[in-house]
C-alpha cells in the first residue's frame, strides 16, 4: 500500500493493508473466528496507521456464549505510540463495554472514558506506555529470541499494568498457507497480578522467526480447558507476483535467506517451473536439429 499524502514514514516491518485471520478454538472445539488489519485513516490534518480487530462466536457457540468484539487502536506511525483506543465488547449476555483511551505521552497521561456512562479518570503514564494492540505491532518489530526479557507499561480497560515479556525456546510449527514447519520463537507475556490474560493460567505466544514476526499462534493454559488462537490466512509479504521474470529471482531470494514459501505463490512458481521446462526442451530440440558443420 503506498504511503498517503503527508505521510513520511511506515513500519518496515509488516505491510500497511495486511490482513490476518485466526481461527478460535476452546479445547477442541472450534468457537469463533478473529481478524486483525490495519490501514491509514486520516484524524484531523493527521493520517494515523489504524490497527483494528474483531472477534465472534460461530454460530452454534453464538446460542450459548455470544461474543461480538471490536478494538482499533490509531497509532503514530512513525512513534508506534497510539493515540487513542477504542473498544465495543459485548460478550456474553450481560457483559458490554464501550470506553475509549486518548493518549497524551507528551504530558505523560492517559484519559479513559467510558461512552455509555461518561465517566472518566485520568492515568498517569509513562513515555512508552501503550494499549495492548499497539504494543503487539510494536514488538512485531523488535529481534526476538529465547533470552530476550522485556517490561512496560499496558493500558486495559481502564487500568495500568505493568507488562513483561519473557523468551522462552525456538519451536517449528505448521501454519496454513505455508510449505513446512516455519521456525518460531516462543514468548510468555506475564502481567501484574495475572488479570490480562488470564488468573489461574498460563500464556505462551508463537511468532515467525522471520522479519514480519508474525503472531503465528496463542494458547492459553487455563483451569478447565485451553484457549488458543491459529492463524488460518493472511496477506503475504512481498505483495503480488504477476511477472513470471520475476520469479526466479524472488523464489532464489526466499531460498537462501531460508524464508517459506507461501502458497499464493504457489501456482504462479508452478508456472514458472513448466515455462523453464518447456524451454530446456524447446533448446534441446534445436540443438538436434542443427546440422554439424560439413568438413
Amino acid at each position: 500500500m503506498p504511503l498517503p499524502d503527508g505521510v513520511e514514514k511506515a513500519p518496515e516491518w509488516f505491510p500497511v493493508g495486511e490482513v490476518l485471520n485466526y481461527k478460535l478454538y476452546w479445547g477442541i472445539m472450534s468457537v469463533g473466528k478473529a481478524t486483525i488489519s490495519t490501514d491509514w485513516v486520516k484524524v484531523g490534518d493527521r493520517t494515523l496507521l489504524r490497527i483494528k480487530a474483531t472477534a465472534r462466536t460461530g454460530r452454534i457457540v453464538r446460542m450459548i456464549y455470544p461474543v461480538d468484539d471490536y478494538v482499533e487502536s490509531l497509532v503514530d506511525p512513525v512513534t508506534m505510540l497510539p493515540v487513542q483506543y477504542r473498544q465495543e465488547l459485548k460478550e456474553g449476555w450481560r457483559r458490554r463495554r464501550q470506553d475509549r483511551i486518548v493518549f497524551d505521552h507528551a504530558n505523560k497521561r492517559a484519559v479513559w472514558r467510558d461512552d455509555k456512562t461518561d465517566r472518566s479518570h485520568v492515568l498517569i503514564i509513562s513515555e512508552d506506555t501503550r494499549d495492548l494492540m499497539a504494543f503487539t505491532y510494536y514488538m512485531r518489530g523488535k529481534d526476538e529470541d529465547e533470552k530476550m526479557t522485556m517490561t512496560t507499561d499496558v493500558i486495559v480497560d481502564e487500568k495500568l499494568y505493568k507488562l513483561t515479556i519473557k523468551g522462552l525456546k525456538e519451536e517449528k510449527i505448521k501454519i496454513k498457507g505455508i510449505k513446512g514447519k516455519v521456525p518460531c520463537f516462543v514468548v510468555e507475556p506475564e502481567a501484574k497480578f495475572g488479570e490480562i490474560f488470564s488468573k489461574k493460567g498460563v500464556v505462551h505466544i508463537w511468532c515467525t522467526k522471520d522479519e514480519r514476526h508474525l503472531c503465528a499462534k496463542l494458547l492459553a493454559f487455563l483451569p478447565f480447558a485451553d484457549f488458543k488462537a491459529k492463524i488460518s490466512s493472511f496477506t503475504r509479504e512481498y505483495g503480488p507476483v504477476t511477472d513470471l521474470e520475476e520469479v526466479e529471482v524472488l523464489f532464489d531470494l526466499l531460498e537462501r535467506k531460508d524464508i517459506p514459501v507461501y502458497e499464493a505463490d504457489r501456482d504462479i512458481y508452478e508456472q514458472f517451473i513448466e515455462q523453464k521446462k518447456a524451454e530446456e526442451q524447446k533448446l534441446e530440440i534445436d540443438e538436434k536439429t542443427i546440422e554439424p558443420d560439413e568438413e
